[in-house]
């Protein structure tokens, strides 16, 4: 297994829920609190995604490895994987050569981006971080595109943390005490080594 530093480029254009469900959830028909529904939506995603290790609707990362692996494989760390954008090799002096992605197999299913047969693996001349491999994950763009068990994950954690505001109450309470974490657990990456 090869080493790498993860870095977030693009956060997801909408949330998976909108803040007229999460009102309708709520019971909520004024419109006072608008404004933090939104923030609590944004939040209870990442704690939902975070407990999952999924990216819900399309974002975009950037991970950093050293040297290519010898297998020819790469395994991207967040699913569900979508797309490559760009593999991107770096000299010394910080400059990079884009590779050409036809030299590239893409394996959604299992999330990896593999060398094809016949070619030779790139080879950095920065030491560290000297391949940035840039990808997209999420079900989609839309919220539909989202399974809506998970949509009611995240409408039990706004839930939650609306009724609880100003109590300093954990994200693993939140996902325990409202049932969240029964919900997302059948999306949980599990990692088998």
């Amino acid at each position: 297994m090869i080493s790498y530093s993860i870095t977030k480029t693009a956060e997801p254009a909408i949330e998976p829920v909108s803040l007229s469900e999460a009102k309708e959830h709520l019971r909520i028909t004024n419109s006072n609190d608008d404004s933090f529904i939104n923030r609590l939506i944004t939040s209870a995603r990442q704690i939902s995604e975070n407990f999952t290790g999924l990216g819900f609707i399309q974002q975009s990362y950037s991970i950093f490895i050293d040297e290519f692996p010898k297998s020819g494989v790469i395994k991207i760390p967040k699913q569900p994987f979508l797309s490559l954008q760009a593999i991107n090799i770096y000299d010394a002096s910080d400059n990079f050569v884009a590779e050409d992605l036809n030299l590239y197999s893409i394996d959604q299913i299992q999330g990896r981006i593999v060398l094809k047969d016949g070619y030779i693996a790139p080879i950095a001349k920065r030491k560290i971080n000297g391949i940035e491999i840039s990808f997209n994950v999420g079900y989609g763009t839309n919220a539909s595109d989202v399974p809506e068990d998970i949509k009611t994950a995240i409408l039990l954690l706004v839930a939650s943390m609306y009724e609880n505001r100003g109590n300093n109450i954990q994200e693993q309470l939140h996902l325990s005490k409202t049932g969240a974490a029964e919900i997302l657990q059948p999306y949980k990456i599990i990692k088998i080594r």
